[in-house]
């Protein structure tokens, strides 16, 4: 069980992320946010994803500033799918898409994920 970067909790269901180099646990989401979501300029409060009808030019922009490759995009308080540096680059520009396309035309829909102590084989089903 690891220790949250953030709050110090132990959790055995904790989860790292590798941002700008650096390797960080944390217990939730939450904490990862607290942590590493940058600070809109305008009201203070954490940038979380994207919602499927913002612009990918805004995403890609956040990407650039959090020095990640990869958003969750929610929508009704529920994460719907992810958009990446991939999916910008293949889905957009290679298709002639300008940056005011709306998330939600280039996305990945769907969402999985997998805990550190399941098997290398179930991750494997869980991504085909």
């Amino acid at each position: 069980m690891d220790k949250c970067d953030a709050c110090g909790n132990v959790y055995d269901k904790s989860f790292q992320v590798i941002a700008a180099g650096k390797t960080y646990t944390f217990d939730s989401f939450e904490c990862a946010i607290h942590t590493l979501a940058p600070t809109c300029a305008h009201c203070g409060v954490r940038i979380v994803g994207h919602g499927p009808d913002e612009t990918i030019r805004a995403a890609a922009l956040q990407m650039l500033n959090g020095n990640f490759g990869m958003l969750p995009v929610g929508e009704n308080d529920r994460m719907i799918g992810t958009i990446s540096d991939r999916d910008i680059a293949i889905r957009a520009v290679a298709d002639g898409k300008g940056a005011d396309t709306k998330v939600r035309e280039i996305m990945s829909e769907g969402i999985v994920w997998a805990y550190e102590d399941d098997s290398v084989g179930d991750a494997a089903k869980l991504m085909s």
